[in-house]
């Protein structure tokens, strides 16, 4: 009788460790994580400055934006950067007050030119991404671009 007994409390508690394991790995599993660093989306008004959107919260869209950033070509100058920019990004973490990029942004035809640094950094930087994707990326910018009704 007390092996029958021993042997139901062993599978009872083997029950409730698999349970709970299987609950852990099901919460790690959907956690919803915290994205490193905000991006906000910002459009120039002029001479009266420039509008920034709330920070971006979904992880596919900063990560599509983020990593057409890094993959982006690295060209000169284009006469286009002499325009008003179409978009901006910005990246950074408020909380700790740092900026960890300031991009102006330029749609043209079937291309996104950002402009990393500033105009009037000397250390100012331009890339370019064209080619498949690019649609969706404008799609993506303007989604979360503010409405400027200042023009």
């Amino acid at each position: 009788m007390k092996k029958i007994k021993s042997s139901s409390f062993i599978i009872i508690i083997m029950s409730v460790i698999i349970f709970l394991l299987l609950g852990l790995s099901y919460y790690l599993f959907t956690e919803n994580r915290k994205l490193d660093f905000k991006m906000n989306i910002g459009t120039y008004t002029g001479n009266n400055g420039r509008l920034i959107s709330y920070p971006i919260s979904d992880k596919d869209d900063y990560r599509a934006i983020l990593f057409s950033l890094i993959d982006a070509n690295s060209i000169e100058e284009p006469d286009i950067a002499n325009k008003l920019p179409d978009a901006s990004i910005l990246i950074g973490d408020s909380k700790q007050g740092i900026g960890y990029l300031d991009s102006d942004v330029w749609f043209d035809n079937d291309k996104i030119i950002f402009n990393l640094g500033g105009k009037y950094n000397i250390d100012s930087k331009y890339k370019e991404i064209s080619g498949d994707g690019v649609e969706y990326i404008i799609e993506l910018i303007s989604k979360y671009k503010p409405k400027n009704n200042f023009d």
